[in-house]
C-alpha cells in the first residue's frame, strides 16, 4: 500500500548502464542492462540510458521502452565531450551550418524512441549552442535535403564497439 502511494506521487526512473552487463552484446536480454523485465513491470514511468553516435547499444532496448509508453531520456549524448572532437562530426557539422554539439544532440533527438535528452549544459553559451539541435531537430523532421542522410550517415561512421567505447569511457581521467 505504502508503495503505491508512493508511486502516484514520484514518478520513477529505470536507468540503465551497459557497461554492467556481463554481455553487452548479448540478445539473451532485450533490455541494455541485463534486466529483461525491468521495463515491463509497470513500476518505472521513465528510462535513462546512455545512446549517442558512438554508443547505440540501448537504441532497440530503447524503442521497447518507448513502445510500452515509458518516457526515454538520454543522457551522454555527446560521450562525455568526446564526439565534439571527432573530426567525422565536425564536418558533418560544417556541412549542415549547425554547431557540433547540436548536431550530436539531434542525432539522439532523432532517434525512433523519441528520447529527451540531457544536454549537460552548464553555461549560457553552451546552452544556446545545445538549442540549435531543435532547428537540426526541425530541419531533419521536415525532410529537408541531405539532413536525414548526413545523421544517418553519422550513425554508421561514428558506432564504436560497446566494449571498446566503454574501456575507453572507464579510462576518462575523471573517472
Amino acid at each position: 500500500e505504502v508503495l503505491r502511494k508512493v508511486i502516484q506521487i514520484l514518478t520513477l526512473t529505470l536507468s540503465l548502464n551497459p557497461n554492467r552487463n556481463p554481455n553487452p552484446n548479448s540478445n539473451a536480454h532485450p533490455n541494455p542492462n541485463g534486466h529483461p523485465k525491468a521495463c515491463g513491470l509497470g513500476i518505472f514511468d521513465s528510462v535513462q540510458a546512455t545512446w549517442n553516435l558512438y554508443e547505440q547499444n540501448a537504441g532497440e532496448a530503447l524503442c521497447e521502452a518507448a513502445e510500452s509508453g515509458m518516457e526515454v531520456i538520454v543522457k551522454e549524448a555527446m560521450a562525455n565531450g568526446r564526439l565534439l572532437r571527432d573530426p567525422r562530426l565536425t564536418k558533418t557539422a560544417e556541412y549542415l551550418k549547425a554547431p557540433a554539439d547540436a548536431v550530436a544532440l539531434a542525432a539522439a533527438m532523432a532517434q525512433p524512441f523519441n528520447p529527451m535528452v540531457l544536454s549537460g549544459a552548464v553555461t549560457v553559451a553552451q546552452l544556446e549552442s545545445n538549442a540549435v539541435a531543435l532547428e537540426l531537430l526541425g530541419r531533419f523532421q521536415s525532410g529537408e535535403a541531405g539532413v536525414r542522410e548526413a545523421l544517418e550517415a553519422l550513425k554508421v561512421e561514428l558506432r564504436m564497439n560497446v566494449e571498446d567505447y566503454w574501456a575507453e569511457r572507464k579510462a576518462l581521467t575523471w573517472n
